[in-house]
C-alpha cells in the first residue's frame, strides 16, 4: 500500500511550532532586538518561503535596521505573497511612514483596514488620524475621527479631534455643536483640561464671529478658567468688538496695569478709544484724543517704553520733536546702548528720519559746545553724553550710508571709552558695510577678546569672518563654544544652526565654490523638513495634555512655518547659485580629466595616460596590502559618523537640469512668501532662464505692483519685452504678453521707457547705472551714453550704491581696461572704506595698520 501522506500545510498559515517562532520574532522587533529577530525571520522564511506575514515582519526589522530598500523588497514581495493580510498592509504603511512618505503610508492603512479584525483597526484609524493631519488632509482626518466616535462614543480625545477636524476645515458651527454634545454628555468638574475646553469653545465662538455668544459664555465660565490674562484679553476684545467701548476701556485699563509694556494692549486700547489701526487715516480729533490719552499713560507708567513707543511712531514734525527729545534724553543719561535700535523703526519714514537727524546733530553740536542738549537747558549734562550721542549718530550715518562720518564718529567714542565693546561691533558694522570686510572681521574679534566668555560677542566675530572669507578662523572661533571633542561646523548642523549655514554658504558664493554652497545652504531646507515632521509627535502629546489652542496655533504655525525670514534668507542664495550654475555651468572632475588630456600632444597624452595607470595599479596594490595585513585581526567597531559621498558638493553642482532643482525651493518660496520682492525677482529668473515666458511675465507683474521703480525690476521689464519681441508667438500666448506690454509701456517703446525710467530716479546711482545697463542691451552702439551714466557719481551713498559701483567696475574691467581704472579713481573718492577701490599703495598701508587699536 502506498504510504499516506501529510495533509499539505496552507499557505498563509502556520503550524504550533511555527506560530510560536513568529510571535518570537514579533516580541524581538517590539523590543528592538532587531539582529536576533532577523536571524528568527530569516530561519523561518527558509522554511517556509510563502508566508507573507513573516516577509512583511521581516520588512519591519530591516526598516527598524535602517536598511530601507530592503525593506521596501521584502514589503513588496510580502503583499505579493497575501494580498488579503492585514499585517502585511499595515507593515508597508510603517515603512512609509518611517520614510516620511505619509500620503503612501495613509494608502497602505486603507487597505489594511478593508481587511481589518476588530481588535487593529482603531489602533490603525488613530494612526492613519495623525498621519492624515500631518499632511493636511483635514476631510479624510474628519472622517477617520468620526469613525472612532462612532465606534467609541466614550472616549474623550475622539469628540476633540472630530470637533478640531471640523474646525480647521472652517466649519465652525459644527465644530461648535460637537464640542457641545460631548460637554452635553460628560460630567464636568473643574480642572486644567475644564478649563482649556471652555477657552477652545469660546475661539470656535470668536471665530465664528460671534462675539455676543462668546462673552456670555466667558461671564458663565468665568469661575471655571484658570488662564484670567487670557479671560482679561478675551473680555476686552469681545467688548471692543460689540461696541461698548466704555467698558472696553477699562477692562483694557486692568490689563495695563498688568503689563504696561505689552503692544497688544496698547492697541487695543487705541481701538477701544474708537481710534484706527493706520494713523495716517486720523483726523485732527482722533490725534487730540490719542494725544490726550497718552498723556495720562505717561504719568500713570512713567517707566513704560511702550506708552513712548506708540507716540514716536504716530506723531509728526515739532511733536515728535518734543517726545523724541524727552525719550532720548532719558535713554543717553542712563547710557543705554540700545538707543538706536529703539528708535530704527521711525527710519522707514524719510521725514521722521528727518526729525531724529535734525535732533542728534543739535544735541552733538550743543553737548561739544556747552554742555547741554540745548541752548535753552539750564542745567550741564553728564560729560558722557556726548559721547553716547556720537555712538548713536555712528549707528545713524552706518544705517544712511555715510560710512566715512559713521567711521569718524565711531573712532571718536572708541578714543573716549576704550572698554565699549558695543562700538567695536558698530565700527565693524561700519566697515562691512562700506566694504572692507577683511578689517571688519579684524574689528570684531578685537571686541571678542574684549570678554572671551560672552558668547554673542563670539558669534558675531564668527559672522563677520565668514564675511571675510576667513572660514577656518570663524570656525576655530565657533569651536570654543561648541561641545569639546567634535568637530565645529559637524556640531553646529546637528544643532541646527541655521544662521551659520547660511552665513557659510554665502561665503561660498562670494568665493566663487557653487558646490559648497549648494551643501551648506541646503541644509536650511533640510532642518525646516525636520521642524515639520517634528509635529508629528505633537498630534496626540497636545490633545493628552488637553492643550488644545496651542495645538490650533501650532498647526496654523507649522501651515506658514516656510515664510520665517531664516528659509527665505537662506533659500535666496541657494536659488542664485541654481542661476548662475545654469549660466556658467561647472566641469566635472572626469570633464575636466578629459579636456586636459584632449589638449596634449600625441607623444604627451601616450606619456600621461601610461604614468596615470601606474599609478592606479599602484593604488590597487596597496588596497589589497592592506586587506592581506588586516586578515586574521580583530575587525574595528564602525564608526556611527555617515559618509560623505559627495564631500565638496561637486555631485550637487553638477546636476543636469539646474531650473528643474531651483523650482523645487522656488515654488515653496513662492507659495509661502510671494509678497517679497526678492522672491519675485529670483522667480523671473529662474522662469526666464526655463523659456518660461508667461510665468516670467506673471513674477515681473508681481514685483512691479510691490516695487514699480526698483532697479533690478527695470532691468527686468526691458529685458523681457526686448526677449519676447524676438519670438514667433501666436493664440493666447501672444495676447497675453501684448496685454502685459501695453500694462507696462503704455504704448511707448522700449527706448523711451528707459529714457522716462533714468528722468524719474536720476537722483539715484543704482537707477542710473541700471538705466544704463538696459541702454546697452537695446542698443550695444550707445556706449558713451551708458558710460557717462556708469561714470556719474554724484549723490552715491549707501549700500546699494556700492552695489551698483561694483557692478559696474567688473564691467568695464570686462570691455576695458583703462576706463576700469579711471571709474576704480573716482569711485575711491565717494566710497573710501571700499577695498574694491583702494589702489596698491591704500591697500598695502590699509594691512600694514594694525587695527582695532584707536584706544
Amino acid at each position: 500500500m502506498p504510504a499516506v501522506q501529510p495533509p499539505p500545510v496552507e499557505k498563509n498559515k502556520l503550524l504550533a511550532k511555527e506560530n510560536q517562532q513568529f510571535k518570537t520574532i514579533v516580541k524581538l522587533y517590539e523590543n528592538k532586538t532587531y539582529k536576533k529577530a532577523l536571524k528568527n525571520a530569516d530561519s523561518l522564511i527558509k522554511a517556509r518561503p510563502d508566508h507573507g506575514e513573516t516577509m512583511a515582519m521581516r520588512a519591519l526589522i530591516h526598516s527598524g535596521m535602517g536598511k530601507k530598500e530592503e525593506a521596501h523588497a521584502d514589503a513588496k514581495k510580502a503583499i505579493s505573497l497575501n494580498l488579503n493580510s492585514f499585517l502585511c498592509w499595515h507593515a508597508y504603511g510603517l515603512i512609509h511612514r518611517a520614510d516620511r512618505n505619509y500620503a503612501q503610508a495613509i494608502k497602505c492603512y486603507q487597505n489594511a483596514l478593508k481587511r481589518e479584525t476588530e481588535n487593529d483597526k482603531n489602533l490603525v484609524l488613530r494612526d492613519m488620524a495623525t498621519l492624515q493631519i500631518q499632511i493636511r488632509d483635514l476631510e479624510g482626518y474628519t472622517e477617520t475621527w468620526r469613525r472612532l466616535l462612532k465606534e467609541n462614543p466614550r472616549a474623550r480625545n475622539n469628540w476633540l479631534c472630530f470637533a478640531i477636524g471640523e474646525h480647521l476645515s472652517g466649519n465652525h458651527t459644527k465644530a461648535l455643536d460637537i464640542v457641545d454634545s460631548y460637554l452635553g454628555a460628560t460630567e464636568v468638574v473643574d480642572s486644567f483640561e475644564t478649563s482649556e475646553l471652555y477657552m477652545y469653545r469660546n475661539q470656535l465662538l470668536e471665530e465664528s464671529e460671534k462675539y455676543q455668544e462668546a462673552l456670555d459664555h466667558l461671564a458663565k465660565v468665568e469661575g471655571s478658567i484658570l488662564d484670567k490674562f487670557a479671560l482679561k484679553e478675551k473680555r476686552a476684545f469681545f467688548l471692543t468688538k460689540l461696541g461698548r467701548f466704555d467698558e472696553a476701556i477699562k477692562q483694557y485699563e486692568v490689563l495695563l496695569n498688568d503689563n504696561p509694556d505689552n503692544h497688544n494692549y496698547h492697541r487695543g486700547f487705541q481701538a477701544a478709544h474708537q481710534l484706527p489701526a493706520d494713523s495716517s487715516e486720523w483726523s485732527d480729533l482722533a490725534l487730540k484724543k490719542f494725544t490726550q490719552v497718552y498723556e495720562e499713560l505717561k504719568v500713570k507708567f512713567p517707566r513704560s517704553d511702550a506708552v513712548v513707543f506708540f507716540p514716536l511712531h504716530t506723531f509728526k514734525g515739532e511733536q515728535l520733536r518734543k517726545v523724541l527729545d524727552e525719550y532720548a534724553r532719558k535713554k543717553i543719561r542712563r547710557g543705554v546702548p540700545s538707543l538706536f535700535q529703539d528708535l530704527k523703526g521711525l527710519y522707514s519714514n524719510e521725514e521722521k528720519l528727518k526729525v531724529v537727524e535734525n535732533l542728534f546733530r543739535d544735541y552733538e553740536s550743543n553737548l561739544s559746545k556747552s554742555g547741554k542738549f540745548l541752548e535753552s537747558d539750564s542745567e550741564k549734562e553728564n560729560p558722557d553724553a556726548v559721547m553716547w550721542v556720537k555712538f548713536f549718530l555712528a549707528q545713524h550715518y552706518n544705517f544712511t550710508g555715510d560710512y566715512s562720518v559713521a567711521l569718524s564718529l565711531v573712532d571718536e567714542v572708541i578714543k573716549h571709552t576704550p572698554t565699549l565693546v558695543e562700538a567695536y561691533l558698530v565700527k565693524a558694522s561700519i566697515l562691512k558695510n562700506g566694504g572692507n570686510a577683511e578689517t571688519a572681521a579684524e574689528v570684531a574679534d578685537y571686541a571678542r577678546e574684549m570678554d572671551l566668555a560672552d558668547r554673542y560677542l563670539n558669534n558675531e566675530a564668527a559672522k563677520y569672518h565668514f564675511y571675510a572669507g576667513n572660514h577656518e578662523k570663524a570656525l576655530k572661533t565657533l569651536g570654543l563654544f561648541t561641545k569639546e571633542g567634535e568637530e565645529p561646523g559637524n556640531y553646529l548642523d546637528d544643532m541646527q544652526c541655521m544662521w551659520y549655514e547660511t552665513s557659510l554658504g554665502k561665503s561660498f558664493v562670494r568665493k566663487n565654490d557653487p558646490g559648497m554652497a549648494l551643501k551648506k545652504l541646503l541644509l536650511v531646507n533640510k532642518h525646516f523638513e525636520d521642524i515639520i515632521d517634528d509635529q508629528l509627535d505633537f498630534h496626540s502629546y497636545c490633545l493628552r495634555k488637553m492643550t488644545l489652542r496651542s495645538y490650533i496655533h501650532m498647526i496654523r504655525m507649522e501651515d506658514k512655518i516656510n515664510s520665517h525670514h531664516y528659509y527665505v534668507r537662506g533659500m535666496k542664495p541657494l536659488l542664485q547659485t541654481y542661476i548662475r550654475l545654469h549660466d556658467d555651468p561647472v566641469k566635472t572632475k572626469e570633464q575636466m580629466e578629459k579636456d586636459k588630456v584632449d589638449a596634449m600632444t600625441e607623444p604627451e597624452r601616450k606619456k600621461y595616460l601610461t604614468k596615470k595607470r601606474a599609478e592606479e595599479r599602484k593604488k590597487v596594490e596597496a588596497e589589497e596590502k592592506k586587506k592581506a595585513e588586516s586578515k586574521g585581526k580583530q575587525p574595528q567597531p564602525e564608526s556611527k559618523k555617515k559618509e560623505d559621498n559627495d564631500p565638496v558638493g561637486e555631485k550637487l553642482a553638477t546636476v543636469e537640469d539646474k531650473m528643474a532643482e531651483a523650482n523645487k525651493y522656488l515654488s515653496i518660496l513662492k507659495r509661502h512668501a510671494s509678497n517679497l520682492l526678492s522672491v519675485q525677482l529670483l522667480a523671473f529668473d529662474v522662469a526666464i532662464r526655463s523659456k518660461k515666458h508667461l510665468l516670467a511675465l506673471q513674477a515681473l507683474s508681481k514685483s512691479s505692483s510691490l516695487s514699480p521703480q526698483h532697479p533690478e525690476v527695470h532691468r527686468q521689464t526691458v529685458r523681457f519685452f526686448s526677449e519676447v519681441a524676438k519670438l514667433e508667438m501666436s493664440g493666447v500666448k501672444k495676447e497675453i504678453i501684448e496685454e502685459g506690454k501695453q500694462k507696462f509701456l503704455g504704448g511707448k517703446s522700449l527706448s523711451d521707457f528707459n529714457s522716462e525710467f533714468l528722468q524719474k530716479n536720476k537722483a539715484s546711482y543704482s537707477h542710473r547705472v541700471a538705466a544704463a545697463d538696459s541702454l546697452l542691451l537695446l542698443d550695444s552702439s550707445k556706449q558713451s551714453e551708458a558710460n557717462a551714466l556708469f561714470n556719474d557719481l554724484s549723490n552715491a551713498r549707501g549700500r546699494k550704491d556700492l552695489k551698483a559701483a561694483k557692478r559696474t567696475l567688473d564691467y568695464f574691467n570686462r570691455v576695458d581696461q583703462k576706463a576700469a581704472e579711471t571709474f576704480k579713481s573716482k569711485a575711491n573718492q565717494v566710497f573710501a572704506l571700499s577695498r574694491d577701490f583702494m589702489n596698491q599703495q591704500q591697500l598695502d598701508a590699509l594691512n600694514a595698520k594694525p587695527e582695532a587699536s584707536d584706544e
